[in-house]
């Protein structure tokens, strides 16, 4: 069992949030008998994010944001976003990963509460020699507590 903690705080337009994955640092178990013990350390992830969203006219709002992460031992990453809505319906984005990838991203929203998504991260890294890339489907749920909405992003790799 791990705990994770995350939330946003939005205001008006303007949205900021933090999240922290194995907030306890816990050990996956694979396999143990009398001579070997197979452990995995399930390592801290921390999440830093804020944007702003842009009322262009009726149909478009943009978004633009940034995303601070890091895990512990490993170098901090940061994600500079863009994102499009279309009649608060259709939306598309771009993000550069600093000195790592570009995104690209298009999604549905339906009936304003879920939204579907696909991604493709392209490498621009030295990694590009081994990868060529990654997909990712994304699946969101906005749920709302009195006045605020809460969003829960759920990506599948």
């Amino acid at each position: 069992y791990t705990l994770s903690l995350h939330d946003a705080l939005p205001i008006y337009d303007f949205f900021a949030g933090i999240a922290v994955m194995q907030l306890f640092t816990a050990r996956v178990h694979l396999f143990k008998n009398e001579t070997f013990n197979a452990t995995i350390p399930l390592t801290q992830h921390f999440y830093l994010t804020s944007g702003y969203k842009f009322h262009l006219d009726e149909e478009f709002d943009l978004q633009p944001s940034i995303l601070i992460s890091g895990t512990v031992g490993s170098p901090m990453q940061v994600d500079f976003n863009m994102k499009l809505d279309y009649q608060k319906k259709i939306f598309g984005g771009l993000t550069y990963r600093y000195n790592d990838a570009l995104v690209l991203l298009l999604g549905l929203k339906i009936k304003q509460r879920f939204s579907f998504a696909y991604s493709y991260d392209i490498v621009v890294s030295e990694l590009r020699k081994t990868n060529s890339g990654s997909h990712e489907i994304i699946r969101s749920e906005e749920r709302r507590v009195g006045k605020e909405c809460r969003s829960r992003w759920s990506p599948y790799h």
